[in-house]
């Protein structure tokens, strides 16, 4: 029993290691921090990526509380959301194709508009 517990963890700790492990707390990183997409430079938060990192965790993680289908929401099409205003991540499935947007994409495509939610618009 502990040698199944502690071969979990360190697959655990190995995919972490190598940054494939899928979250709010990732994607939005990866999205603003200054070492890696920076979109925006943090304009979602006053300029501050770090503001803007929390932020957009809150919101991917409110989201993934809701029960809920993409509702049209594709952050691979540039054009599924209303442009002309901020588009809030409403639910679980549109959280989840976000998180998958962010880790897939590149960074050029995020700051020109592409995985629109957690304050990238």
């Amino acid at each position: 029993m502990m040698r199944s517990i502690l071969l979990v963890v360190a697959v655990s700790l190995s995919a972490a290691a190598c940054g494939d492990i899928r979250s709010c707390p990732n994607a939005c990183d990866r999205a603003f921090s200054e070492s890696e997409c920076h979109f925006g430079a943090g304009l979602a938060a006053g300029g501050d990526p770090r503001k803007a990192i929390r932020e957009c965790t809150r919101e991917c993680e409110n989201a993934l509380r809701q029960t809920g289908d993409l509702d049209g929401y594709d952050p691979d099409d540039y054009n599924s959301v209303d442009r002309s205003r901020s588009f809030e991540l409403k639910n679980e499935a549109q959280a989840a194709a976000w998180i998958d947007c962010v880790s897939e994409t590149s960074c050029q495509d995020i700051n020109d508009g592409f995985c629109p939610g957690g304050g990238i618009n």
